[in-house]
């Protein structure tokens, strides 16, 4: 399938203070997927960031989800659950920058 499509990311007043956040950050039920916006900017990071990749899935069988420039946001399908992990990766050299988690209670494996 294709990659998520990537828009710049805005500035919002309630941004947390890391590169890469979620939105919503917590999801209540795992009774059905939800929909969740991945945001990131890495246009300040040491070494500098020019693409970024992200990644979803079990380790070993991760699905590339979304790419784009340094800053950009993702929205997913109504899929993401408590534990849906996201990991975000330089594409240049493959070095993971982040990787954050869908907070919510623990799920049962489907």
């Amino acid at each position: 399938s294709e990659p998520a499509s990537v828009t710049p990311a805005t500035n919002t007043a309630e941004k947390p203070s890391g590169p890469a956040y979620i939105t919503p950050a917590s999801l209540a039920e795992c009774a059905q997927g939800s929909v969740v916006t991945l945001t990131w900017d890495f246009r300040t990071s040491q070494p500098p960031v020019r693409e970024v990749e992200v990644f979803t899935g079990a380790p070993g069988h991760e699905t590339l989800f979304a790419a784009g420039g340094p800053n950009g946001q993702a929205p997913t399908g109504a899929w993401a659950y408590p534990g849906t992990v996201f990991i975000l990766k330089d594409k240049v050299d493959g070095r993971e920058l982040e990787r954050v988690t869908v907070a919510g209670p623990a799920c049962p494996a489907t």
